[in-house]
């Protein structure tokens, strides 16, 4: 009896080919439209889920406009931070700000060994970055970590690469050859 239905419908797409074509090809884009809008709103909502407060964690956007165009960058004015927090209190309870200084490379220095490397992904953070996001410490006491200025946590990769087998909290790092950043 299915046997029948599938030699029914294959005359039918057979006998009507453009109705058949077209209703095949909206049916194929309607399909791919769907996967591709349960794939976006998947990736969207496990979004740093991975994170222990990722239900308290937001990131500010801003939008500047000119004359000409109007553009949307995720970064802030540096100083927003702590606004935040005092503006909103019961929704900031801390703030966390990033820096990267939009350089390819940086180039850090170990004048112990005389060992220098071009770094990516390098960024500058508050010392609240622990407190907000829940990143895991190898070494080093997490009570101390980023609570001096120039101060900063490398990769375990990192302290492979610079320090060999040794301990790197406490080493120190030249960033650019001009500031010496001691590892946290």
């Amino acid at each position: 009896m299915i046997k029948n239905y599938f030699k029914i419908a294959f005359r039918n797409l057979l006998k009507n080919k453009v109705y058949s074509g077209i209703n095949i090809f909206g049916l194929a884009i309607g399909l791919a439209t769907s996967l591709l809008i349960i794939i976006f709103v998947l990736h969207e909502s496990a979004y740093d889920k991975f994170q222990t407060n990722s239900d308290r964690i937001y990131r500010i956007a801003q939008t500047t406009s000119s004359s000409d165009k109007t553009e949307e960058q995720a970064t802030t004015p540096f100083l927003l931070g702590p606004v935040v927090q005092e503006e909103f209190p019961d929704m900031a309870e801390k703030t966390v700000r990033f820096y990267d200084l939009q350089e390819e490379n940086h180039t850090f220095l170990n004048r112990e060994d005389n060992l220098s490397f071009r770094e990516h992904n390098f960024y500058f953070v508050d010392s609240t970055f622990f407190d907000v996001f829940s990143a895991e410490l190898i070494q080093g006491n997490p009570d101390e970590v980023l609570k001096n200025p120039l101060s900063l946590v490398i990769s375990e990769e990192l302290a492979e690469k610079y320090f060999g087998n040794d301990n790197p909290v406490g080493q120190s790092l030249s960033y650019r050859g001009i500031n010496d950043m001691t590892v946290t």
